[in-house]
């Protein structure tokens, strides 16, 4: 307080005036401030609200139409989400999609294997694929495809049995030999005696390697064998 008496009033006043200006000049670089964080938190807040908005379009869309595009865009989007609770809620939404199109992939995969390699195994491991999916109208067409080729093997396995039945055949040692109905026995004539020759046959595996046995010809007698001599002309001897 004696260093206050010692200073004239007119200084006193300055100083005070000089505090007032200072505390002023504070006050007034605080307030600017708090109106900017403020205005910084209120823009920041409006950021993320847009970026949620935007994300939730994308995982919509990808949920009503599965696609490789949509899952990228959807993907995308989620990166940007600064809501750690709403990504999280937006990836297992995302998750879900996901492996409904991995079962589309599946199916794919063994609806194209089938068309490329017709066979019964194909049409039963392509149509458990197809069972999985959920998407009514991409099963349709999933089992239309099936049911091409599953025709095509029917109409291959009729014409297969329809050949069978007109050509039938044996098959001995390996190699396929005409059925003796269809051998026709043939007739010689040698020197006046008539046989007919037995035709070989296959009976079982074992004819592969022994020799078939034909019978004798049968001999048939000519109907008439008695031979009528005339003897020498004696007229003109004594």
């Amino acid at each position: 307080m004696k260093f206050l008496k010692k200073i004239p009033r007119q200084d006193l006043g300055n100083i005070a005036i000089l505090i007032l200006f200072l505390v002023a000049v504070m006050l007034g670089a605080l307030i600017p401030n708090r109106q900017t964080q403020a205005a910084n938190q209120e823009t920041l807040a409006h950021r993320s609200a847009k970026l949620t908005k935007e994300a939730e379009k994308r995982v919509s869309a990808l949920e009503k139409a599965p696609s490789d595009e949509n899952l990228e865009k959807a993907e995308a989007a989620l990166k940007k989400v600064l809501d750690k609770n709403k990504r999280e809620a937006f990836q297992k939404r995302i998750e879900l999609v996901k492996a409904v199109l991995a079962t589309q992939a599946a199916a794919e995969t063994a609806v194209k294997r089938l068309e490329d390699a017709p066979s019964q195994e194909n049409v039963k491991l392509a149509q458990e694929a197809v069972d999985k999916v959920d998407d009514e109208t991409l099963k349709e067409a999933f089992q239309a495809r099936i049911a091409a080729v599953q025709e095509k093997l029917e109409a291959a396995k009729a014409t297969t049995e329809a050949t069978s039945s007109t050509n039938p055949s044996s098959t001995v040692g390996g190699e396929t030999t005409a059925s003796s109905s269809q051998t026709t026995p043939r007739t010689s004539n040698e020197g006046g005696t008539t046989y007919t020759p037995v035709p070989e046959t296959a009976n079982d595996a074992s004819s592969a390697t022994t020799p078939s046995t034909v019978s004798p010809p049968v001999v048939e007698e000519p109907a008439d064998s008695t031979v009528t001599s005339t003897p020498p002309d004696t007229a003109g001897q004594d």
